[in-house]
């Protein structure tokens, strides 16, 4: 400290320590909301993780939709014509189906880029209370020598 160690005061010394204890108060909170996070990025990673596999496993039964249609052309007649019209809508629900996984698939990858940029702001904050909480320390150790 920059004044002599006789001017020195019980409220100088009080404030270091309520200083320190604000900043242990929320280097605690960081911790919290770091458990937080990364509790929320590795539910959605689950997540993703199911969608993905669903995605898999319509692209295939999609794919087989689509050659089934294609080998029923020598059909002919009013049952082709009805089974053509049916497989299209079908093909179409597919198709929308597909592009909706592919939104959610979107959406999922977005959310846990914002979670992970949080958790990478979040630990910066951590490292810093951190830095603060063992200055203050040291300060409130030396105070009396």
């Amino acid at each position: 400290m920059a004044t002599e160690k006789g001017d020195r005061s019980q409220s100088e010394y009080d404030t270091l320590v309520s200083q320190k204890k604000t900043v242990k108060n929320n280097y605690d909170a960081a911790i919290n909301k770091r458990t937080e996070l990364q509790n929320k990025i590795n539910r959605l990673n689950a997540v993703k993780s199911e969608v993905t596999s669903l995605k898999t496993s319509f692209k295939a039964l999609k794919s087989i939709d689509s050659s089934t249609k294609k080998t029923k052309r020598k059909w002919k007649g009013r049952n082709y014509t009805r089974y053509s019209n049916n497989m299209g809508n079908l093909i179409d629900e597919n198709n929308n189906y597909y592009d909706h996984i592919d939104y959610i698939l979107d959406n999922i990858n977005n959310q846990l880029l914002q979670f992970t940029l949080e958790l990478n702001s979040n630990n910066s904050l951590i490292n810093k209370l951190w830095a603060q909480f063992k200055k203050l320390g040291t300060k409130v150790e030396n105070y009396w020598n």
